[in-house]
């Protein structure tokens, strides 16, 4: 019995001696070294006002609007907003830039993607191609208008709006919410 304890003993030993680790030196140990830079996203928008002016109710703001270059070519862009608004990539990284709309502020109108009803709605529309009068719906869920664009890069975009058929509120004007934003 002794004997079988004695073995179970030295078989216990020899386990613990097992699961211990192992070092080994061979010489100095090497360093190295790590660096990092932080990637920056920032944009910024060359206006940060767009005045529609007074649009009756029912208008669609998005009648083709015939304008000349320096050089007297004709450019048709559609919409009142017939100057582009530039988003400049201002990080360090290539980065997707994207647009989102919001309720009105003031006026308490809906930001909608096709009209219920169009009493107290609005739709708000995207182009970064305004010669073709190509416009997509803003919602509150961003919509790309850039993809990789570079440090230092830029992205012209242009709005037209939908104004409600009718409205229940007396307030004669509306803050429209534009969030544009970059990510990579």
């Amino acid at each position: 019995m002794t004997r079988k304890i004695g073995l179970a003993v030295v078989m216990a030993i020899v386990a613990a001696l097992a699961a211990l680790p192992v070092y080994a030196t061979h010489g100095d140990p090497a360093t190295v070294a790590a660096t990092v830079t932080p990637g920056l996203v920032s944009v910024t928008l060359d206006t940060t006002i767009i005045a529609y002016g007074t649009l009756s109710l029912g208008t669609t703001d998005n009648e083709p609007i015939d304008t000349s270059d320096d050089n007297g070519d004709q450019t048709q862009i559609c919409g009142s907003t017939a100057q582009a608004i530039t988003a400049t990539n201002n990080g360090n990284v290539t980065g997707n830039i994207s647009i989102r709309g919001d309720d009105s502020t003031g006026a308490e109108w809906l930001l909608k993607s096709t009209f219920t009803d169009g009493e107290d709605e609005y739709i708000h529309r995207v182009s970064t191609d305004p010669t073709t009068c190509t416009f997509n719906a803003l919602t509150t869920g961003n919509l790309e208008i850039g993809s990789s664009i570079a440090a230092e890069g830029t992205q012209d975009f242009f709005l037209n709006l939908d104004m409600p058929t009718d409205v229940t509120t007396g307030t004669a004007e509306a803050s429209l919410p534009i969030i544009v934003s970059i990510a990579l």
